[in-house]
């Protein structure tokens, strides 16, 4: 009786609170506004808990961290939740926002006009803005960019890695392919770039010292070519990597250098 009570009681506190909040998704942007109301009504409960988890139909979410002070209010990543939800172009959605055993869950419902479009529905309009159709991927998370080797890191393109003359593979950082990898043999690309959904073979090269492995790498070469031709990288362009958990995925960001 006594949880039962408590469970009431914290209904109760809860009771009044709005449970959502319109705001627009960038692709290129990794900031997400957030209604300084909302934040106001819920601010007990992101202080004791700063991220959340972006849910998607598919199964699959993303990590979002979220950035509330007295003068800032928004959420990270969008580039994320853009990969997540299909979103090529500025979206406005309708973000709801649920408590379950005291972590926060957001979802995402295109707004359009004035009408809300659920995208869990199974009888959406046939002009709704595409979702990228992800069941055939196991479900999987992604996480927030932090460049610690292990499920993100960062490379700048040399102008060695720009030439088209020779094919140039991509090594997963040493931690990651340890950790992560594993023994995977394919992955497949996520981004707002060209070559979406390109699946890459996973390869695996042993270094070895009288006949001893003594060190192991692991890297991209089928479909990643044809990623890094279709994107025309150049020398100056920094890459960003963010490997999904577990590793269905790889998201890669392209931020161009200005030129």
């Amino acid at each position: 009786m006594a949880s039962s009570s408590k469970k009431s009681t914290k209904s109760q506190c809860f009771k009044g609170r709005s449970r959502s909040f319109t705001t627009v998704i960038h692709p290129d942007k990794d900031k997400i506004e957030v209604s300084p109301n909302f934040k106001l009504q819920w601010r007990d409960q992101f202080k004791r808990e700063p991220f959340a988890v972006l849910s998607h139909s598919s199964g699959n979410s993303s990590v979002l961290e979220l950035c509330f002070s007295r003068s800032e209010c928004y959420m990270i990543s969008g580039r994320m939740a853009s990969i997540l939800y299909g979103f090529k172009e500025p979206t406005e959605v309708v973000v709801d926002y649920e408590i379950k055993d005291n972590l926060n869950f957001f979802k995402f419902n295109i707004l359009k006009g004035k009408d809300i479009i659920y995208l869990s529905s199974d009888d959406e309009d046939g002009d709704v803005v595409p979702v990228i159709d992800l069941t055939n991927i196991r479900p999987y998370t992604l996480h927030a960019f932090y460049n610690n080797r292990v499920f993100g890191w960062e490379m700048m393109v040399t102008n060695a890695y720009s030439s088209d003359v020779k094919q140039q593979v991509l090594h997963f950082p040493a931690r990651a392919a340890k950790s992560v990898i594993r023994d995977r043999k394919e992955i497949v690309i996520r981004t707002r770039h060209r070559l979406d959904g390109v699946k890459c073979a996973i390869k695996t090269y042993r270094r070895k010292k009288n006949r001893v492995v003594v060190k192991e790498e692991k890297f991209l070469t089928d479909g990643w070519f044809q990623f890094k031709t279709a994107n025309k990288l150049k020398v100056g362009d920094k890459l960003e990597f963010n490997l999904s958990d577990p590793p269905h995925v790889l998201v890669v960001d392209i931020i161009r250098r200005s030129r």
